[in-house]
C-alpha cells in the first residue's frame, strides 16, 4: 500500500514497478483526506497472483498496468478538443502531463490522460538484521527502549515476502501503533522509564497470514494478523526513525519451543 494523491498516479505508481500488474486506488480515503492515519489516499498493488480475483468495490477505482500506455486523468472519461495533424499535444499542470492522443477518424477529440511522475518510494520503517526466521516454527524478540526523549517511537519491523508490518511503542503518548493501527491500553508508565519489549512472531502452516502478539513491559496491545504474502520465512529488524534507533538496545531473537533448549537467531 502506497499514500498517492490521484488515481492516475496509483495507476502510474503500478506502471512503475516491474512486478506490478494491478491497481486499486480507495477513492473514499480522498474525502477525509487520511489513509491509515496517514494523509493521502490509500493505493493497493498487486502482482499477477491477483488475476481473476477481482470483486465490485464501491468507492475504489482500479486497473491493470498491463498493455496501458497511459493513466487516465480523471473519470468518468474526458475528452477535448485536440489538432488532429500532430500525433500528441503536451502541456504541464500541477499533476504532472497532459496528452491528446490523435483520434484514429475525425472528429479531432481525444482522451485526456496523465504521466504523472511515479511518488517517490516511502522511507523504509527502520534496519532490518541480515537473517531470516521460519515463521511457521516461530520467533520471540525482545529489546529494550529508552523513553528519555519523551518523542522517541520505536519497535519491530516485520518484511514478509511481499508484505511489511510495525509494531511500535510511542514513548509520549504511551501507546501501541501495530500494523498503523493505534493502540490505547492506559499502561501507568512512569515518564522516561525504560520500556521493555517483546513480540512473539508466527504464520499460519502455509505461510500467508502472520500472526503476533506484541508486549510493552509485559502488557499486551492486541493480538493481530497481517500478510506475510505466502513466504514462511521472513526478516526481522528495528522500527524506529534513524534519530530513535539510538533508543533501542539488547535485541535478542530466539526460536519458539517449549523446551529449555533455546536456539538464539540474533
Amino acid at each position: 500500500m502506497r499514500l498517492v494523491d490521484s488515481p492516475a498516479q496509483c495507476c502510474a505508481l503500478c506502471q512503475g514497478l516491474k512486478n506490478c500488474s494491478f491497481w486499486t486506488a480507495d477513492t473514499g480515503s480522498w474525502t477525509k483526506p487520511i489513509c491509515y492515519n496517514a494523509k493521502g489516499g490509500c493505493c493497493f498493488l498487486k502482482t499477477a497472483a491477483a488475476k481473476g480475483q477481482a470483486k465490485p468495490t464501491p468507492n475504489a477505482v482500479s486497473g491493470s498496468s498491463i498493455n496501458v500506455p497511459y493513466c487516465v486523468d480523471a473519470l468518468p472519461l474526458r475528452m477535448a478538443a485536440c489538432d488532429p495533424t500532430v500525433s500528441t499535444q503536451d502541456w504541464t499542470t500541477a499533476g504532472g502531463i497532459i496528452k491528446e492522443l490523435k483520434p484514429l477518424l475525425p472528429p479531432a477529440l481525444c482522451l485526456r490522460t496523465s504521466t504523472g511522475p511515479t511518488p517517490p518510494a516511502p522511507p523504509l520503517p527502520g534496519v532490518l538484521f541480515d537473517v531470516e526466521v521460519d515463521l511457521t516454527v516461530g520467533v520471540v524478540i525482545e529489546a529494550t527502549l529508552s523513553c528519555a526523549n519523551a518523542s522517541t517511537s520505536a519497535g519491530f519491523w516485520v518484511h514478509g515476502s511481499s508484505d511489511d508490518a510495525t509494531f511500535v511503542w510511542n514513548c509520549a503518548t504511551k501507546t501501541f501503533t501495530v500494523g498503523g493501527k493505534l493502540i490505547d491500553r492506559k499502561p501507568d508508565f512512569p515518564a522516561g522509564a525504560v520500556v521493555a519489549l517483546k513480540m512473539l512472531l508466527r504464520t499460519t502452516p502455509n505461510g500467508k497470514r502472520g500472526m503476533v502478539e506484541f508486549y510493552a513491559n509485559e502488557i499486551m496491545s492486541h493480538p493481530f494478523t497481517f500478510n506475510v504474502g505466502g513466504g514462511k520465512a521472513a526478516k526481522i529488524g528495528v522500527a524506529a526513525q534513524r534519530a530513535d534507533l539510538k533508543a533501542v538496545s539488547a535485541v535478542t531473537a530466539w526460536k519458539m519451543t517449549l523446551s529449555s533448549d533455546q536456539e538464539s537467531l540474533a
